[in-house]
C-alpha cells in the first residue's frame, strides 16, 4: 500500500485507519533526522510527540536524541538485533521536486529507500512516512522551509499513530 495525505485538511482519523490497514499492530518506530536544521527536524519532533502521546512500542529518535547520519548505523543495528521479530516503521522529512507535494504525508510499505544515505547503508523497513517539508526552486535551490509546517507534519503523524489509543481511552470512558 502507497498513500499520500495533507496534512492540511485530512482528518487524523482517515489517515490513522489507513496506515493501520497496513500496520495491523503498532511497529517500533525509527524516527531520522537532526533537530540543528529545520528541514530534518520532523522525525526527531514526531518521535518527541510519539513519547508524550504514550505511543505503545519502542520510539527511537527524538528532539533529545536525534539519529542522523552519524549514528544511523549503529541505531539501526542495534534496533534490528533487539526487536528482530517486530516490524520497524521509518519516519523522515521528504523534500518534492515540486511544491503540489509540501505539506503531504507519504506512506509506503517494504519501501526499499531512495536517498542515498539509507541506500548506502543497507537500511530497509516494512513502513515509511515521509512528511514532505521542502522543494527546490527553479534554480534547484531548497527553498526555506517554514517551522510551522514541520511541527504540522510531525503532530499530524503522531496523532495518526496514537488515534487508536485514544479512541480505546474514548470508548473505556464512555462506560
Amino acid at each position: 500500500m502507497n498513500a499520500f495525505w495533507s496534512a492540511f485538511g485530512t482528518p487524523t482519523d482517515k489517515i490513522s485507519s489507513e496506515i493501520f490497514s497496513a500496520l495491523q499492530d503498532f511497529p517500533v518506530v525509527l524516527c531520522l533526522g537532526n533537530d540543528r536544521v529545520i528541514e530534518d527536524c520532523m522525525g526527531p519532533l514526531c518521535g518527541s510527540y510519539l513519547v508524550k502521546n504514550g505511543y505503545p512500542n519502542f520510539v527511537y529518535g527524538c528532539l533529545q536524541a536525534n539519529i542522523d547520519a552519524s549514528n544511523i548505523k549503529e541505531a539501526y543495528e542495534f534496533i534490528k538485533k533487539t526487536h528482530p521479530a517486530q516490524k520497524l516503521l521509518i519516519i523522515d522529512a521528504s523534500v518534492s521536486p515540486t511544491k503540489s507535494r509540501l505539506g503531504k504525508i507519504v506512506f509506503a510499505e517494504n519501501y526499499k529507500p531512495l536517498n542515498p544515505r539509507l541506500k548506502k547503508l543497507d537500511i530497509s523497513a516494512d513502513f515509511f512516512l515521509f512528511g514532505v517539508c521542502s522543494t527546490f526552486n527553479e534554480f534547484n535551490n531548497l527553498i526555506i522551509t517554514k517551522m510551522a509546517m514541520v511541527d504540522k507534519l510531525a503532530k499530524t503523524i503522531a496523532d495518526a499513530l496514537t488515534f487508536p489509543l485514544k479512541k480505546e481511552k474514548t470508548r473505556e470512558n464512555a462506560f
